[in-house]
């Protein structure tokens, strides 16, 4: 699913960025489809008080087994579309993590 469109990932020296489309208030965190050249996440938290944006960060450190701060929203804090930076992961890592756990 993820490998037929990647435009969404760009992969940078040491880093990746990945466009995504936030869904708060979701049943449970999980990924979705690829939309509009964004990754869809799914979280339960609310978009209130930046809880959206902790659990976005949360949520990505634990299912790439990063800390938290390796990942870091560059663009969209107030926005469901984010570029988010994703540190000492590459490309292909980022897609096999994707295919393997979803």
């Amino acid at each position: 699913m993820y490998y037929e469109n990647t435009n969404w990932i760009k992969e940078l020296e040491g880093s990746c960025t990945i466009r995504i489309i936030v869904q708060p208030n979701a049943k449970k965190n999980e990924f979705g489809e690829i939309f509009d050249d964004c990754l869809k996440l799914k979280i339960t938290s609310p978009p209130i008080d930046g809880k959206a944006n902790q659990m976005v960060t949360k949520f990505l450190a634990s299912f790439f087994s990063l800390k938290k701060n390796d990942i870091k929203i560059l663009q969209g804090e107030q926005n469901r579309r984010k570029v988010i930076s994703i540190q000492g992961l590459d490309k292909q890592t980022i897609i096999k993590y994707l295919n393997d756990k979803t």
